[in-house]
């Protein structure tokens, strides 16, 4: 089942995550009250989760700032975030490199729609 309300709320609370406009206790708040069957929105929620320290409130700026990995995975849950695709709960032999992706073909896809490209740069 997809959620597009549910997945455009996750996404922008991702967003305000990621930039520190809300911090790890506000992220939980916000993303846990998504009610919703859809898996995407329950699985990515889960793994943002582990993204950062469960213990202390941290905004994501100056020492707490995202590492390089970690803001690549976060990109990677927005940009599935933004398509239609089902999501499957990863397990144990899932490829965390494209998940939630289900393989590179679909990774692909979403990154070939021109909203995603990366711009291109300006002299």
């Amino acid at each position: 089942m997809i959620d597009r309300l549910a997945r455009n709320k996750l996404l922008q609370i991702i967003r305000d995550f990621q930039s520190g406009l809300i911090d790890n206790f506000m992220f939980d708040d916000a993303a846990f009250s998504i009610k919703t069957r859809d898996q995407a929105v329950i699985g990515i929620r889960k793994q943002v989760w582990h993204i950062y320290d469960k213990f202390n409130n941290a905004d994501h700026k100056g020492i707490w700032a995202l590492g390089d990995d970690e803001v690549a995975t976060i990109h990677q849950y927005i940009l599935f975030l933004k398509t239609d695709f089902k999501c499957q709960e990863p397990t144990d032999g899932t490829d965390m490199d494209i998940w939630p992706f289900s393989d590179l073909k679909q990774f692909k896809t979403a990154l070939s729609d021109p909203l995603y490209q990366e711009p291109p740069i300006r002299n």
